[in-house]
């Protein structure tokens, strides 16, 4: 008994998936990142000492770097066909990047939307990828039922 080559569309299927993981696991590692630069740039207790400034200023640098990676998490995300939530995390990255100088909560509230798209993205593309494939028959069934 031998089998088919899988189809072009089930191939498919499998390379989002693979992205989608790729995606999420760069994502979270990132947002990780993020957070533990951000503690260092956006202190919520501010007591004016040169060493917090220091701290603030090496904490927004790690903010730009670590922002690099969400964007790539977000054009994976973007080339696995996430289209809405692969745009929203670009989006939240460059975001991030841009307001790392800024002592302002919005970046907090941009990490945890960065976070909650890209979970939501790579769920929408497992998940779709999953309803195709049991949807359409595989060739080894189209052989034996045609």
């Amino acid at each position: 008994m031998t089998r088919a080559a899988p189809e072009p569309r089930e191939q498919l299927a499998v390379s989002r998936i693979v992205i989608a993981a790729v995606a999420g696991l760069i994502g979270l590692a990132t947002s990780v990142a993020l957070y533990l630069a951000l503690v260092h740039a956006v202190p919520l207790v501010s007591w004016g000492t040169d060493e917090e400034e220091l701290l603030r200023i090496e904490g927004a640098h790690d903010v730009r770097l670590a922002s690099v990676f969400a964007v790539l998490a977000g054009v994976l995300l973007l080339a696995a066909r996430a289209w809405w939530t692969g745009g929203i995390a670009v989006a939240a990255a460059c975001l991030l990047a841009v307001l790392a100088h800024e002592n302002t909560i919005a970046s907090w509230g941009l990490l945890l939307v960065y976070v909650l798209v890209l979970l939501v993205g790579c769920g929408v593309v497992v998940g779709g990828a999953a309803n195709r494939r049991s949807t359409t028959p595989s060739s080894w069934a189209h052989g034996r039922l045609g």
